[in-house]
């Protein structure tokens, strides 16, 4: 499965996840999934994260993303934009 087809299923699940669904997922990532790949999914997030931040600057934002993009520019900004995790 690309990663375009990845993103498509996330985003759908996003779409119609509710908090039980949320806490669900949060739980299993962090808790019940091997380290090597929450440091793998950590990565994916903080590539995410450094996205917006750039998305945030750039002014490519609307109300509907605007704290999530603000706030990934506050976070890249704590960590001197650093965003590199090793793959152990």
């Amino acid at each position: 499965m690309s990663g375009q087809e990845q993103a498509n299923k996330f985003a759908d699940f996003m779409n119609v996840m509710g908090r039980a669904e949320q806490k669900a997922f949060v739980e299993k990532l962090c808790r019940g999934t091997h380290p090597t790949l929450q440091q793998s999914a950590f990565s994916t997030f903080l590539s995410c994260i450094k996205e917006w931040a750039e998305m945030y600057e750039e002014g490519c934002y609307d109300l509907r993303n605007e704290e999530t993009c603000r706030m990934s520019a506050e976070i890249v900004k704590l960590f001197g934009g650093d965003t590199y995790v090793p793959f152990i």
